[in-house]
């Protein structure tokens, strides 16, 4: 089955920032080919650097006030060993410690927190990619969930393609086709079927076909043409008929066997099948000839002489 369409990307990715800022720097352009990880932008990471800087000294002064309160409850508990201060004195130490550490645990969480939002000043792509979109350029301020930039995914790519409602009866998800690029003379790319649609379009009469392609697809793009011809489903012992040995009859489709030299007219039982072929389902038995020129004007039970080759 041999059939047309657009290749596709099987996602498409809007990279969006997490904090709002003023970009510094747009390190792609459109049309520029990405790896997972690799920096897209970059928001002005100043004020971030700032906030960092000032968690860091806050969690150094949480770390000593709790060294200082665990030093005063160690004291408290020798002094309490010989007696010399009261229950109460050396509970309200032990509290000190618990909200130093409470303290420490806390700055220690808005250290981190500054950290991540310095990290996310630098916009990494999530998968590998071609960029689509640039949304926006250096000095441009922007909001956090604001889309940044749209990545086309081409770790996976599809073909969207029609078929016929004679073809589409002898596809199957799986089966194998072979999909070649108009922008890529000489290449053919090994694909399989994904999904095939079960409602034709209004318009056409055509049936919706998606084919998964394989790896090894780095020189395709997405939004590229392309034909493909599908392998349809296999069907083991079977009769095939060539559409050109059918005529009309009182408004029947005939066939004529040649029977002991003298044309035999039946109307077989018969259904679609690929490449211009017809399926035999009752009527015709294995072996019998079948009278494919001249058939036109025969009648049942002409006598008929075979017209060498």
């Amino acid at each position: 089955v041999t059939t047309f369409g657009v290749i596709e990307a099987l996602e498409e990715v809007e990279v969006a920032a997490e904090l709002s800022g003023t970009v510094s720097a747009v390190h792609v352009d459109e049309g520029d080919r990405v790896v997972a990880g690799q920096v897209l932008l970059e928001l002005d990471p100043r004020k971030r650097q700032l906030a960092l800087e000032q968690a860091q000294r806050a969690e150094e002064r949480a770390r000593t006030a709790l060294q200082e309160a665990q030093l005063r409850l160690q004291r408290r508990r020798e002094l309490a060993e010989k007696e010399t201060i009261s229950k109460e004195v050396l509970d309200n130490a032990e509290l000190a410690v618990g909200a130093a550490g409470a303290a420490f645990r806390q700055a220690g969480a808005a250290r981190m927190l500054a950290e991540r939002e310095l990290a996310d000043t630098r916009i990494l792509s999530p998968t590998d990619g071609l960029v689509d979109v640039q949304h926006v350029e250096p000095g441009e301020p922007v909001t956090a969930g604001a889309t940044l930039i749209t990545l086309q995914a081409v770790a996976g790519l599809r073909m969207q393609t029609w078929v016929s409602e004679t073809d589409v009866l002898q596809l199957r998800p799986g089966n194998h086709a072979a999909v070649s690029a108009s922008g890529l003379p000489g290449q053919t790319f090994a694909a399989s079927v994904e999904w095939v649609g079960v409602k034709a379009d209004p318009a056409t009469g055509n049936f919706p076909v998606k084919l998964i392609l394989a790896e090894g697809t780095d020189t395709l793009r997405p939004g590229m043409t392309a034909s493909a011809s599908l392998q349809p489903q296999p069907m083991d012992n079977v009769l095939l008929l060539p559409d050109a040995a059918l005529v009309d009859r009182d408004r029947r489709r005939v066939v004529f066997l040649l029977e002991d030299g003298r044309a035999r007219q039946v109307e077989p039982l018969l259904a679609a099948a690929p490449g211009g072929k017809l399926l035999v389902l009752a009527g015709i038995a294995a072996g019998a000839t079948v009278i494919t020129g001249g058939q036109q004007h025969l009648v049942d039970g002409a006598i008929v002489s075979v017209a060498p080759e």
